[in-house]
């Protein structure tokens, strides 16, 4: 079998796939063909112009970051939050808030806020680890010192910050796979 066609078969499943014969190596064409399927369906991909997937997934994640501030603002606001829980909700408000900007840098494309970020050595990737310390350091206190239904609200920068992370690395994983699809193409020529 030839290695693009097993790459493909054990990665990805197309339905066009299945009307290839295995003994039958397929053309360039074909190839690219399958290969420009391949990187039309991942998200975000900034080698295409946006589909209709794409500003969906846009407009989500805008409801995303409106549900964050609406959730922060439930930190500071609520009594039980501000008065009972400062440290806790302050620690939230700051996952929440540093998830909200890696989902506005890397999904979004907010240019200007990633380069100002740049300019003071912050990266995506350390605020997803700080994000990420500061998600486990409140569910791992919750966790020991659950008191009400109330304190369900302090596992959510937990619960948002892994999904956008591995929305992430999902994204990334998928472009990796297109470029190595790339390199595998081989010349078929007809005898």
């Amino acid at each position: 079998m030839p290695r693009l066609r097993k790459v493909v078969q054990e990665r990805y499943t197309f339905t066009n796939l299945e009307e290839f014969n295995e003994d039958e190596p397929i053309d360039i064409q074909t190839q690219e063909e399958i290969i420009d399927k391949f990187s039309q369906s991942i998200p975000f991909n900034t080698n295409r112009d946006p589909n209709s997937n794409d500003k969906l997934m846009r407009k989500v994640l805008y409801g995303i970051e409106i549900l964050l501030g609406l959730l922060n603002l439930m930190l500071i606001t609520v009594p039980h939050y501000r008065k009972e829980n400062s440290l806790l909700s302050c620690l939230s408000g700051l996952s929440i808030l540093a998830t909200a900007i890696v989902i506005q840098t890397e999904l979004l494309g907010s240019r200007s806020l990633s380069s100002s970020f740049k300019e003071y050595g912050i990266t995506t990737n350390r605020l997803i680890i700080g994000s990420h310390v500061i998600a486990f350091f409140i569910a791992f206190q919750k966790v020991c010192q659950f008191e009400s239904a109330l304190d369900l609200v302090f596992f959510l920068p937990l619960v948002i910050v892994v999904s956008i992370w591995m929305l992430l690395s999902d994204i990334k994983s998928l472009s990796k796979d297109v470029e190595e699809l790339k390199k595998l193409k081989y010349n078929y020529k007809e005898a």
